[in-house]
């Protein structure tokens, strides 16, 4: 019980406020909530199921800087994915809008990528190291990070009362500044390429975002 409640508490507060809670919040805005919960159970055990049973071995045959690289490059790729998606924003009010599958799936694949390496999962090979018990520690880590991004969700789902192309702005500015910083962190770049870079993907996405609001509002006049 005590390796439970201290990959339980140690998870949820290292969560906390972290860029994959700010990740689960935008998806939440964007997406119908049940694909997101799904995946985001999916990915919280396979991420914390790896940590476990690798327990750090494969953080010595990669090389961090590549497994940044890679969150960091799954980061951007989901900032395209939201400014050029065809999701249907209504799917939430058909009655089987929310049980597709794949998108869920793609959720955790993108989730799993961008956890992989992060500090969450390294705490929780570090707590198994020190407790030696792999199963409590897997599942307090889960709950942990569960309750975490469940928030996220809630907090998500209150920014749908908020016009759709501020949304799918904010949700590609998200993942765009989550995946550049993490780049520019993982090769150790100036400082000054963070801040244009951020300037430039921020601009990128308003513009994008604006133009496809601006089609839509011509196609239906």
């Amino acid at each position: 019980m005590e390796a439970f409640l201290g990959a339980f508490g140690l998870i949820f507060l290292m969560e906390m406020g972290d860029k994959s809670q700010l990740v689960i919040m935008a998806l939440a805005a964007r997406y119908h909530w049940r694909q997101v919960a799904l995946g985001l159970v999916l990915a919280a055990a396979a991420t914390h199921g790896l940590a476990v049973l690798v327990g750090g071995v494969l953080g010595t045959l990669i090389p961090l800087i590549y497994v940044k690289t890679l969150a960091a490059l799954a980061f951007l790729g989901f900032a395209l994915w939201t400014l050029w998606s065809n999701q249907d924003d209504e799917a939430e009010d058909k009655p089987n809008g929310g049980l597709s599958r794949w998108p869920a799936l793609a959720i955790a694949a993108a989730f799993f990528v961008c956890e992989f390496g992060d500090k969450t999962q390294l705490a929780t090979v570090a707590a198994v190291a020190r407790t030696g018990q792999p199963f409590q520690t897997w599942l307090g880590a889960v709950l942990g990070m569960l309750l975490a991004d469940v928030l996220g969700i809630g907090l998500g789902r209150l920014l749908r009362r908020i016009p759709q192309w501020i949304i799918t702005w904010v949700s590609s500015s998200v993942f765009a500044v989550c995946g550049w910083s993490t780049l520019v962190e993982a090769w150790e770049w100036p400082f000054s390429w963070l801040v244009v870079g951020l300037a430039f993907l921020l601009l990128v996405c308003f513009v994008v975002t604006r133009r496809h609001r601006q089609s839509e509002s011509i196609a239906s006049s």
